[in-house]
């Protein structure tokens, strides 16, 4: 049985009021009403495909680092397993599914993120810890270290988290090759 989501209700930057053609185009976090929308939006395709499958979970909804965030929260193993898949290969399809159905009726981009039983937060913590000891080893050694091949999703963790310390990170390679670099040196303000 599938229960529907309250309504996210954090508070949202204020979108700015006009820019002009000569300004560079930059990220506008999204409003706490374009963010309901597009969890409202992303809610009712997760819950149509839990119907149609016939899989048990609950739909949540919240928002995270300016994101909707729309988790299937069960502790039943099929739906578990058929959500998230070998490798979460499921769970990332499941994601850009929904990213489109969004897009599709809202125009917009969005940067939904949907998870399944935590698997995604879980995941997002190992990328983080991962963050922290690579950079503990950068200082300790005084030497870049290059991580291993990953994702768009979890290199954005890791650059947002090294920056946030003050280091600096760069991206090498092409995709699905793509790898980190992090250097001992410190972001120049």
């Amino acid at each position: 049985m599938v229960n529907k989501p309250k309504e996210i209700k954090k508070e949202a930057k204020e979108t700015p009021k006009s820019k002009t053609s000569e300004e560079p185009s930059r990220f506008v976090p999204p409003t706490v009403e374009e963010l309901n929308k597009e969890a409202d939006i992303a809610a009712d395709f997760l819950e149509s495909i839990l119907d149609s499958l016939n899989l048990d979970g609950d739909i949540e909804m919240i928002t995270r680092d300016e994101r909707a965030v729309i988790e299937v929260v069960t502790s039943d193993e099929q739906t578990i397993n058929k959500l998230s898949g070998k490798d979460h290969k499921a769970l990332a399809a499941l994601q850009t599914l929904s990213r489109a159905v969004v897009r599709r009726q809202t125009t917009k981009p969005t940067k939904l993120v949907v998870d399944v039983a935590g698997i995604r937060r879980s995941s997002d913590e190992e990328t983080l810890e991962l963050a922290k000891t690579s950079l503990k080893k950068v200082l300790d050694t005084k030497k870049e270290v290059q991580l291993k091949a990953m994702n768009s999703y979890k290199r954005k963790i890791i650059h947002d988290y090294i920056k946030n310390e003050g280091y600096l990170t760069k991206s090498s390679g092409a995709e699905p090759h793509r790898k980190i670099v992090i250097y001992p040196e410190k972001l120049k303000k």
